[in-house]
């Protein structure tokens, strides 16, 4: 997926971190390598994206424990 000019420059809120561990499905890890952000867009490595305040909380800390959780659903479903 191609980024915007707007976020090509621009600086992230926070970072989205993914969990690694070696329980994960078999190329797991090299597939999060293609993931970038975009203040509160999150583009995959799949061409989708998604918002990143789906993994916050009412303070807006983001939890990458459930970030990582969902990133490890949709590459099952890939």
């Amino acid at each position: 997926m191609e980024l915007n000019d707007e976020c090509k420059e621009c600086e992230k809120w926070f970072e989205a971190t993914v969990q690694i561990h070696p329980d994960q499905p078999e190329g797991f890890e090299d597939w999060v390598t293609g993931i970038t952000q975009c203040k509160y867009q999150i583009y995959l490595p799949d061409g989708t994206r998604t918002n990143a305040k789906l993994f916050m909380d009412h303070q807006e800390i983001f939890d990458n424990n459930e970030f990582t959780r969902y990133l490890i659903n949709r590459y099952g479903e890939l």
